[in-house]
């Protein structure tokens, strides 16, 4: 049970850290330009644009051939075919493109595998792509021998090396690695200034909770500070409730303290609050949380979007085809510990080329939120954060009167 609680922490961080569609990483202006350029397109719905970049992808390069890469592995044109697709993003990567180095770790299956492509891509100096090598370098030195590990004598040491690194540089996400560290688990000195950030991830807010349970500061406690003011711990409360006590709705009280969180823009808080109104009877307020999680969290929040929609799914073929996107989106993340490697290319085939195209756009915009939030950097002791106007996380929420507790 405790590995298997290590390795399934670790696969989420994991899954944060190495999906890779962040800007951040490309070397000069005009590369940067041309990146920009295809985001947009993508996030506009203008996919049919981006067949210009086969012929710069044959021309080597780099951006090109990674977003290339992706659209063949990701069936998004008449061409389906994962190996072609990941032989260009590896290509790419050792060019020197962060995001294809991003994407090219969370691909290595073995730690051989690993060493090799590290040897090839070099190890990485910044961006996403060092939170990605810091972390997959963990997993791997992380997982037993019974489940396909390879330990080596030096592991101690580089263990120790790689979460210096992580202690060491002020991005959100090195820090999360640093607060994730097994052997400290929920008393990482970490932990509180990231549970101010409003970071997403959920192996956080249980640390949170485990730490509360140690300490013996009560659920009840808890709700109270969070109705007077102590909104971290309170996300953390609203996130895990229903998965710690197997409640399916919240008091009042409780309400009003995830209220409070999710009005500050902690997406724990409105994680719990889709929660509570799938199981509450209030259809209005269900559908509105929905749109909030997908607005916060994007493909983060699938699994509980999915649920809703399934509910729903025999009232109109527009739910339906909702409940289908976002069981996709569900069952793309399930499978993979990156954002973009997930259903294999059979589920893809059999899917419509508008549903395909969907998918994709909603991972997109998912990881460039991702990107944005977890390269913030924090200042110091203080835990302040150099907010990114990309990152939804902390930004005021106005959510309606009529969906919340004070007016039921």
């Amino acid at each position: 049970m405790w590995c298997s609680s290590i390795l399934s922490t670790l696969a989420v961080l994991v899954s944060v850290l190495l999906a890779a569609c962040s800007l951040g990483s490309s070397s000069a202006y005009a590369q940067q330009h041309d990146e920009a350029w295809v985001i947009s397109q993508i996030v506009a719905g203008k996919i049919e644009e981006l067949r210009s970049l086969e012929k710069l992808s044959d021309e080597r390069v780099p951006f090109a051939m990674y977003w290339w890469g992706m659209l063949i592995e990701r069936c998004i044109f008449e061409r389906c075919d994962k190996a072609v697709g990941r032989d260009l993003n590896l290509r790419a990567a050792v060019a020197g493109h962060g995001p294809a180095q991003a994407t090219a770790l969370a691909f290595a299956e073995t730690r051989a595998e690993f060493d090799e492509l590290v040897a090839k891509i070099g190890v990485p100096a910044g961006g996403r792509q060092r939170m990605a090598y810091v972390a997959k370098h963990l997993w791997f030195i992380d997982t037993p021998p019974f489940l396909g590990g390879t330990p080596r004598v030096t592991d101690g040491k580089l263990r120790a090396d790689l979460l210096e690194i992580a202690r060491s540089e002020p991005q959100i996400g090195m820090r999360m690695i640093a607060a994730l560290e097994m052997r400290q688990g929920p008393t990482s000195p970490y932990l509180d200034v990231l549970a101010e950030t409003g970071i997403d991830l959920e192996a956080i807010s249980e640390k949170l909770m485990q730490r509360a349970t140690m300490r013996k500061v009560s659920d009840r406690e808890i709700v109270q500070r969070g109705r007077a003011g102590e909104l971290g711990l309170a996300a953390a409360y609203c996130d895990t409730l229903m998965i710690r006590t197997g409640r399916e709705t919240m008091d009042r009280d409780e309400l009003e303290a995830c209220e409070s969180a999710a009005q500050a823009g902690f997406p724990g808080a409105v994680r719990g609050l889709l929660r509570h109104y799938q199981h509450a009877g209030s259809a209005r307020a269900a559908q509105y949380f929905a749109g909030l999680c997908e607005e916060v969290l994007g493909a983060r929040c699938a699994g509980l979007i999915s649920d809703y929609y399934f509910a729903r799914s025999k009232e109109s073929a527009e739910l339906r085809a909702k409940w289908e996107l976002w069981d996709l989106a569900a069952a793309n993340l399930a499978s993979t510990v990156n954002l973009f490697g997930g259903v294999s290319e059979e589920d893809l085939r059999g899917k419509t080329p508008e549903l395909r195209r969907e998918l994709f756009r909603l991972l997109v915009r998912t990881d460039l939120m991702a990107g944005a939030c977890y390269t913030q950097r924090l200042r110091g002791a203080t835990g302040a954060v150099e907010a990114n106007p990309q990152c939804p996380w902390r930004r005021p929420i106005a959510i309606p009167a009529e969906f919340l507790s004070g007016a039921r």
